[in-house]
């Protein structure tokens, strides 16, 4: 990159005036690399640089590189001083064309006083040949993507922008998953642009992904290797990127018509994936197809959405279009939701099921009148492999709770439909609460969810069980979904930032039912060190001496590290951290890569755990001076005993 240009100084002036005049026409204007500019705690940019070449002999003379806020007059007058005293050239112009008036406006004076005449003109053939060239070099193959056809009317453009802002600001993936299949009809459908998903919901990318057909998205769903198979078929994809990811010639063409857009990672897209890693911009009745699309759904209610069908006539750059949309899996025109499955592909069902035939049991428990515990045992002893009978609801509470039991089996929008049903059943549904907050990716309104349910729980339990209940919380199945939504508000207020907050819930929660069924030692002790609360995750890991996971061992392994360094306590607590799971070692140091999706479950030892247990840890270790550094060294040492160990053997035989 040219260096910082500096101002324009007396002697540059005086270096022009003493070179002789002759009769040639130089073109000047400001360009924007092909390149950005990525400065920390600032927007990225591309700088501009003054080019300046002549007409007659076709020498190239540049100025240094433009910050955004810099003056524009040092850098092209630096561009004309830097062509007029070139090895080859040595001397000044009788005129200098230019196009842009702010550029003429900075220029004018400057150049009059050393005899230049200054015309505006609309083309400058010899400098867009230098700057294309230029753009070819560094640009690679950025310079000639396009996501916008060029054929395209700007105002059809400006009217897909400003869609695309409506979509990306009323953030529609915080309704529907790309689980949510969505059949769309509209006179002069694309036929490939007929089905859709939303995607966002798992914060990776945000936009809209389009079908074929119901059965290739299907396809797309068992499919072992589902981005081989999107990455080898023929596509529509619309999406949000940030402007560095950008095309430069889409930049300019926004920058240059100052096209509306959402932020600074709401850059929209909409192109054509071949499938043999070309990319094909959209037509004229595509992109205003999808700018309806769009504007319909960023419209869309809640309500709209748990009917299954709806229609909304909304207006476009080719005038209104009306919308016909249907939910498939809400409307019984397709086969139940997808769960997530295990290796093997049998599915997992939700453990919160597993509560419904508990209750069962404990009702038809309660029906009996035993004389004796033998007989009460010898009843229960009959029941193995039974499923106790359900009772047909008949208090809102018990119609809420069913319509939970529905939604813990669906997915998607289906999901959280019954949860909202459930809601406007019984209020107080505190599991409904949860499911809704758990389908929730917008953090503000999932802790809001997650709040309601808390208070939904207070309510509903009373206060005998939290005065009654303390030590044994978990053994009441009715206090469940209480401390669900009170562990789920927790990370919630924890991934806001409100970290005390936070921790004073999960140790609440640890108060209530010390015997911890749900893990929340695993995340409150990593937090505590994060936080530089050393004292009371000791305090805490000292409450639960016998457990040997590897999310506590390394724990404490860190904490003798920050009290002692490399001493024996240490060093012992790293050989029992290793013995339990070795794979956690390679991750903290970075040996291994992290997965991109951690695993749900796990078995202890194994690689689903050392990965659960670096994710939550890793913050503290590598926030802890010399401590990752120390497990490298470990790691070293390891090696060569094992490899000496291995010498030895070979000795011996």
């Amino acid at each position: 990159m040219p260096p910082k240009t500096r101002p324009v100084g007396p002697q540059d002036l005086q270096r022009l005036n003493l070179l002789p005049s002759r009769p040639d026409v130089w073109q000047l204007g400001l360009v924007r690399m092909p390149a950005w500019v990525a400065e920390e705690g600032a927007q990225p940019y591309r700088p501009r640089i003054g080019l300046c070449r002549s007409t007659a002999i076709g020498m190239v003379g540049a100025s240094g590189a433009l910050a955004p806020d810099d003056p524009v007059l040092p850098a092209a007058f630096g561009a004309v001083v830097e062509l007029a005293t070139m090895k080859g050239v040595g001397y000044r112009p009788e005129t200098i064309e230019v196009r842009d008036p702010e550029l003429a406006e900075a220029l004018g004076l400057e150049l009059a006083r050393v005899g230049i005449d200054l015309v505006m003109a609309e083309r400058l053939d010899a400098l867009d040949e230098v700057f294309a060239d230029m753009a070819g070099h560094l640009g690679g193959g950025a310079a000639s993507l396009r996501f916008f056809d060029p054929k395209l009317e700007i105002d059809r453009v400006r009217a897909f922008a400003d869609a695309a802002t409506a979509f990306y600001r009323a953030a529609p993936w915080n309704l529907l998953t790309d689980e949510d299949l969505v059949r769309v009809v509209s006179r002069g459908t694309p036929a490939d642009l007929g089905w859709l998903t939303v995607l966002g919901g798992a914060g990776v990318q945000c936009g809209l992904a389009f079908y074929r057909s119901r059965k290739d998205f299907e396809r797309l769903l068992i499919d072992e290797e589902p981005e081989l198979y999107i990455s080898s078929t023929r596509r529509w994809l619309f999406s949000y990127d940030e402007i560095v990811d950008w095309p430069f010639a889409d930049v300019e063409l926004w920058e240059e018509h100052g096209l509306p857009v959402a932020g600074a990672a709401a850059y929209p897209s909409f192109i054509c994936h071949l499938g043999n890693g070309q990319t094909e911009p959209a037509d004229a009745a595509r992109l205003t197809f999808v700018e309806g699309l769009l504007r319909a759904l960023a419209a869309t209610t809640e309500d709209e959405l748990d009917s299954g069908r709806w229609s909304r006539t909304v207006p476009t750059f080719d005038g209104e279009r009306t919308l016909e949309f249907t939910l498939p899996a809400l409307v019984g025109t397709a086969s139940r939701s997808r769960r997530p499955r295990t290796a093997l592909g049998d599915e997992l069902p939700d453990r919160r099921l597993h509560e419904r035939s508990l209750a069962d049991l404990q009702r038809l428990l309660a029906e009996q009148d035993f004389e004796s515990p033998e007989e009460a045992n010898a009843f229960l002893a009959a029941q193995v492999g039974r499923v106790p009978r359900h009772a047909t609801p008949s208090t809102p509470e018990e119609h809420a709770q069913e319509l939970v039991n529905r939604a813990l089996e669906e997915c998607g929008r289906l999901r959280v439909k019954l949860a909202r049903e459930a809601l406007r059943t019984w209020p107080d549904c505190t599991e409904a609460w949860v499911l809704r907050a758990e389908e929730m990716p917008d953090l503000e309104r999932r802790t809001e969810f997650y709040r309601k349910g808390v208070e939904a729980g207070e309510r509903a339990l009373g206060p005998r069980p939290f005065a009654e209940g303390v030590g044994h919380f978990w053994g009441m199945l009715e206090t469940r979904p209480y401390m669900r939504a009170r562990h789920g508000l927790a990370g919630a207020l924890w991934e806001s930032g409100r970290h005390d907050e936070a921790l004073a819930h999960w140790k609440d929660l640890l108060r209530l039912n010390p015997a911890d069924n749900q893990g929340v030692r695993d995340v409150l002790v990593p937090r505590l060190i994060e936080q530089h609360r050393d004292d009371e995750a000791r305090d805490l890991l000292a409450a639960y001496a016998d457990d040997a996971s590897a999310m506590l061992s390394y724990a404490r392994t860190l904490l003798e590290f920050r009290r002692c360094g490399d001493g024996d306590a240490a060093r012992n607590g790293l050989a029992a951290a290793l013995k339990g799971n070795p794979h956690v070692l390679k991750y903290l140091t970075g040996s291994a890569a992290m997965p991109r999706w951690l695993p749900e479950s796990y078995r202890p030892g194994s690689e689903d755990e050392a990965q659960l247990a670096t994710a939550m840890l890793a913050p503290a270790w590598h926030a802890t001076e010399g401590a990752v550094e120390w497990l490298r060294e470990s790691r070293k040492l390891r090696k060569k005993q094992r490899e000496a160990k291995r010498r030895m053997a070979r000795v011996r035989i």
